[in-house]
């Protein structure tokens, strides 16, 4: 079909995102709002990442929880691709992140991370590593509900040597690559990020810039873990969850199954 482009809701580096709606309908009030994301076709290998990004994010967009890609448009002079998906009217996670709204809130806080530990477990199951997991890719319906988006860095592969890969303050101390450059594994990667993403949501600040030894706050909890406790107003459990997402060592951090059952089982994730 063809789209009416509305507002730019934001741009970055692979190109711009906009409110849009079908031109058959787009007079009508009530007309379906769509996101359509515009990228210029890319040459050579920059056109696998894109059609990685593509092949990917429509191999995990049956689930609920994951923004549906509805449509991809190649332009008549083959030089711009368009992919549209839902419009998700409640922003990012980053929003109420940093506006401190979710901290106190169990229930919410529950729902939420819920809802993100198991479409990421779903596309672990499909083989699809996300690589890039942090609340501005968590697009909210105003609702409650969260869906994952942006798979422009995702893989199929289990593990990489790819340093690096993501953003910077939820990357695991493997994917840094400070201590070691043995391949590492996405599906940890994915775990410690969910970790970076809790701790913004319980206590409204992130716990370090990057997990490098040049990091004041990494540095402090690999002095004493006993710091997640004192430095962060959260529970007992949730802080000692947190410590054991925090492994050093990828091979005995927490996997998604188990951080999925102690999570739900928790009464709170707050101090009493």
């Amino acid at each position: 079909g063809s789209y009416q482009l509305h507002t730019l809701l934001g741009e970055g580096g692979f190109g711009a995102v906009y409110d849009a709606t079908e031109v058959e309908v787009a007079s009508q009030s009530d007309a379906p709002r769509y996101a359509v994301k515009c990228m210029k076709k890319q040459d050579s290998h920059l056109a696998e990442y894109q059609a990685r990004e593509l092949a990917l994010h429509k191999l995990v967009s049956a689930h609920p929880n994951v923004v549906t890609l509805h449509d991809t448009i190649v332009s008549d002079d083959n030089s711009t691709v368009s992919v549209v998906m839902d419009l998700c009217k409640g922003g990012d996670l980053l929003g109420p992140i940093s506006r401190r709204e979710l901290i106190g809130k169990n229930d919410e806080v529950k729902k939420l991370f819920l809802q993100l530990i198991d479409v990421v477990a779903f596309c672990h199951e499909k083989g699809v590593f996300h690589r890039d997991l942090k609340p501005d890719n968590v697009l909210l319906d105003g609702e409650g509900n969260m869906f994952l988006a942006d798979f422009g860095l995702s893989s199929d592969e289990e593990t990489s040597k790819g340093f690096g890969c993501g953003t910077k303050q939820y990357l695991s101390p493997e994917c840094v690559g400070e201590t070691s450059r043995d391949a590492y594994s996405h599906r940890t990667t994915d775990v410690w990020a969910l970790g970076v993403i809790l701790t913004g949501m319980l206590t409204g600040w992130f716990p370090w810039k990057m997990a490098c030894s040049l990091d004041p706050c990494w540095k402090a909890f690999q002095a004493d873990r006993q710091w997640f406790f004192d430095a962060f107003n959260v529970s007992n459990d949730a802080a000692q969850l947190l410590i054991d997402i925090f492994n050093v060592d990828s091979s005995a951090r927490i996997t998604l199954p188990a951080l999925r059952k102690r999570f739900e089982e928790m009464q709170t994730f707050f101090p009493d």
